[in-house]
């Protein structure tokens, strides 16, 4: 199904965290080319940014939230306590009623955590379903460790099936992403997570669940796990190239315009100022142009390292995307460079587009990433990149430079220079 066309009445449910942000779009152009091939769709997602329901859009698909805030809030509160997957009952047992109604051909899973499904319930329910094919879509790591999304930073390998070739050391236990950014626990219960991830993900047949990876490196990282029983697909994650294509010089001004309307070219400062959630520095948008983007600046994606490579090179200009205004206050207080200018999250892909054309680099310094968006859409623009050589992050640059040390800022500073010579 996700490698050939669709067959016509065929009904199909998604479901994902959100329907924004990377993985949200992925969703998306997995529905749409299912309804343009005669299929129906309906998405359920932990969190929605558009109001749910039936779409005045025939290509987009029915979409409905999962649980609400209080399951929510309260999820993420058990989570803390290592429980990460145990909460929203209520709100999971009102999906998984809506499938054993639907009874749909085919269920696309994608993140299905971020403290909105009850992984329990949602496992006897897929096993329930004896004639619907399974499809999991795994965007991280999370799905065969004991909690974490991510590991390779810290050069975890505890997940990893017969070590040694002894059973007794193949799970998880005092784990060293306890208090990485996401997600967050205060109780270590990764030994006892690993052991029921183990017995729940591998309970369906292997005839009906397909594992599908967007990077080769994360398909060799599963081929390692407890998951390595089931069939994988490796498909590359492709960018919407109808939005991500090079934009006009008006349309470059006026994405500049605003971060800082007074550096644009053609820009002007308005009476009231630039927006709260933009710290510009001092140099004009004149020069080169650096561009770093996240939809989320956690440690992984190291926002710290953007700074250190822009003092490195005072001659050009970056600029942050995807920034908290929380997080922009602070950096703003500890001191910018003169060269950088932070911006708070863009929810226009058409802005992004423009930003990252009017980029004269990338700059993507992440630690931990299986095939991320960003690099794509940028050289989609035209904008070549400067990534880290960590996990999925080498396969997603044609156009660019990928560094050797992904923690050295004097590294990505000559891969800069190196493009831009």
């Amino acid at each position: 199904m996700i490698e050939g066309r669709v067959p016509h009445s065929m009904k199909v449910v998604q479901i994902n965290v959100t329907n924004y942000g990377s993985t949200g779009a992925i969703v998306n152009s997995i529905s749409r080319r299912i309804i343009e091939d005669g299929g129906s769709v309906t998405c359920f997602f932990g969190r929605l940014r558009k109001s749910s329901g039936k779409s005045s859009d025939t290509s987009r698909a029915e979409e409905f939230r999962v649980g609400g805030r209080l399951s929510l809030l309260s999820h993420v509160i058990l989570a803390r306590l290592g429980g990460n997957g145990h909460g929203s009952y209520f709100a999971t047992k009102a999906l998984c009623r809506k499938l054993l109604e639907m009874k749909p051909d085919v269920i696309v899973l994608h993140n299905i955590h971020g403290y909105y499904l009850n992984v329990k319930l949602l496992w006897e329910t897929l096993a329930a379903l004896t004639e619907t094919k399974v499809y999991w879509y795994l965007h991280d790591s999370w799905s065969y460790t004991g909690g974490c999304a991510y590991y390779s930073a810290v050069n975890c390998e505890k997940w990893k099936k017969n070590r040694k070739k002894c059973l007794r050391l193949s799970n998880c236990g005092k784990c060293p992403c306890l208090s990485s950014d996401y997600p967050v626990a205060y109780i270590d219960t990764t030994r006892r997570e690993y052991f029921l991830k183990r017995r729940l993900f591998t309970a369906l047949p292997e005839d009906r669940l397909t594992l599908i990876s967007p990077s080769d490196w994360l398909a060799g990282e599963l081929s390692h796990s407890f998951l390595s029983i089931y069939p994988c697909i490796v498909k590359h994650t492709e960018p919407d190239r109808t939005v991500f294509y090079r934009r006009s010089r008006e349309e470059q001004a006026a994405a500049l315009a605003g971060i800082a309307p007074d550096k644009a070219p053609g820009g002007k400062t308005p009476d009231n100022g630039a927006p709260d959630d933009m710290a510009p520095g001092c140099n004009a948008f004149g020069g080169k142009i650096v561009l770093a983007v996240s939809m989320v600046w956690d440690n992984r994606k190291q926002p710290e390292m953007v700074l250190e490579v822009a003092k490195l090179l005072p001659e050009y200009t970056f600029i942050m995307v995807g920034l908290k205004p929380g997080q922009i206050r602070k950096m703003t207080r500890k001191g910018l460079p003169g060269n950088v200018f932070l911006r708070g999250r863009t929810s226009s892909r058409e802005e992004l587009a423009a930003l990252y054309s009017a980029a004269d680099v990338l700059l993507n310094p992440s630690l931990e990433d299986n095939y991320p968006l960003v690099p794509l859409e940028a050289q989609c623009c035209g904008t070549p990149v400067v990534s880290s050589n960590c996990c999925g992050n080498p396969e997603t640059v044609t156009d660019g430079i990928v560094v050797d040390d992904p923690r050295s800022a004097a590294d990505y500073a000559e891969g800069i220079r190196k493009l831009l010579a």
